[in-house]
Formats: C-alpha cells, sequence, structure tokens
C-alpha cells in the first residue's frame, strides 16, 4: 500500500523540506555545481532547485514526474536501471538506496561510468532497544512505501558508511541522520 508521502507530490516535497532543510544540499551542491549531472530516483526533481548545474532527474513515479514537469524541472519518467549514464558529468543518488532491492547493483552502475558519483542516504536510527527499534521499522517502512518497489530494510549508520567505502575510496558527511558519499571523477584508462 503506498503511503500518503508517495501520493501526492506536494506533500512529499513538504515533507522532505521539513526533516532535511538544506543544509545535506548544500554539501552536494559543493560537488555538482556547474556540472552536467543526472540525478537516478529524483522524485519530483526537487533537488534541482539547490543545484547550478546542467541538471536531467529520472523517477518511475508519474505524478511525482508530472509534477515536477508542471515545476518547469528537466524531469523524466524511467527506470534508473535503464538510463544511459555516459553523457553526464556527475550521477547523483539521493534517498533511493532504501527503495531498490538491488542497491548495491545501482552503485555498481553509477561508478562503473568513472564519473563522479554523489550518493546522500538516510540511515535507521539506534535506539538500543529491541521493541522500539522493530516499531520504528514498522513506522519507517510504511512512511517509505512508494507504491512501486517492494520495502528495503535500511542500513544503520555504521553500515551505510561500511557500504560506502565498500565500493572504493570516497568522502563522507553525516548530516542529521544521512551520510552523503562524495565518490570523484575517475578517468578512466582505455
Amino acid at each position: 500500500m503506498k503511503s500518503p508521502l508517495y501520493m501526492s507530490p506536494s506533500i512529499y516535497e513538504t515533507m522532505i523540506k521539513l526533516r532535511h532543510g538544506n543544509e545535506r544540499m548544500k554539501i552536494i551542491a559543493k560537488f555538482l555545481n556547474g556540472k552536467k549531472v543526472i540525478e537516478l530516483g529524483c522524485a519530483t526533481g526537487y533537488n534541482s532547485e539547490y543545484l547550478d548545474c546542467d541538471y536531467r532527474g529520472f523517477d518511475m513515479n508519474k505524478g511525482f514526474v508530472a509534477y515536477g514537469k508542471d515545476k518547469g524541472r528537466n524531469v523524466t519518467l524511467g527506470n534508473v536501471f535503464d538510463v544511459p549514464l555516459s553523457h553526464y558529468d556527475a550521477i547523483l543518488i539521493v534517498d533511493v538506496l532504501h527503495h531498490v532491492k538491488d542497491h548495491k547493483g545501482l552503485l555498481r552502475k553509477a561508478l562503473a561510468t568513472g564519473k563522479a558519483v554523489v550518493v546522500c542516504e538516510p540511515f535507521d536510527r539506534d535506539f538500543n532497544n529491541r521493541a522500539i527499534e522493530w516499531l520504528f521499522d514498522k513506522i519507517n517502512k510504511w512512511i517509505d512505501s512508494d507504491g512501486i518497489n517492494p520495502p528495503v530494510d535500511w542500513y544503520k549508520k555504521k553500515k551505510l558508511t561500511a557500504l560506502f567505502r565498500s565500493f572504493g575510496n570516497c568522502e563522507l558527511y553525516e548530516i542529521g541522520e544521512d551520510v552523503i558519499a562524495y565518490y570523484k571523477y575517475k578517468n578512466k584508462k582505455k
């Protein structure tokens, strides 16, 4: 069942603003401004409002994409696994991994391009109380039920940072309950 968060693009954007403010996008913008950027799983393309770049976003939520287009954002309906990435300087993935069962495959695809990759992902809180953690997990799965992808477990902070490091050298930043991983552009040898 789709949560109310994913039924209305305006509710979604309001909740994102309330939860995150603009702090994480200030950090992300430092890596992407002036570049040609593709965002995978862009929702409404809201993140483009914080970036000074040539932006294009892809998402599978028809209502979110239509809303983004109505706002004048460069967003397209599409599956993140089917989008060609070679025409971009940088790849942005925000709040997507916990929606995608093959999130490691998505990271591998993005990093295989040799382009700059910025990933921002929330982590699961550690309450040190199994009952509270169980309840919080159930609430998260309901809130994050997008109606398109099956629910996937969130990572604890330690495992999320280990996941990011397992894909290679990256800069890590913690903002609230999110970790941002920045993988610098690598010139691929021919």
